[in-house]
């Protein structure tokens, strides 16, 4: 994360591991965040861990239809919630997997 997104969503950054399915696809955990698909928005969501499986979420990447995982999802197609949903500018979400 950088810029805006880094400056409203820092607590969301940081190495994930695969998880349980939800919402009938994969999802991404630590000790305080996830990363799952809302089916409801057809978007991927990263949100509190407590969280996980709903509609609430911190940051999302709209109309992918669960088919593309979130890491291969450019970062000018997620959005951020700093009071309003935000588009996030070019590299400034990285979603990668290791």
């Amino acid at each position: 994360m950088s810029g805006n997104v880094l400056t409203s969503q820092s607590t969301r950054a940081g190495d994930y591991q695969e998880s349980a399915i939800v919402n009938g696809h994969p999802s991404w955990i630590n000790t305080n965040h996830a990363i799952w698909f809302v089916d409801d928005f057809d978007e991927w969501a990263v949100g509190g861990i407590e969280y996980l499986g709903t509609n609430f979420r911190s940051l999302a990447a709209e109309s992918q239809g669960g088919s593309v995982c979130p890491f291969d999802i450019d970062s000018t197609n997620w959005y951020f919630w700093n009071g309003e949903w935000t588009s996030a500018g070019a590299s400034e979400i990285s979603v990668t997997c290791s």
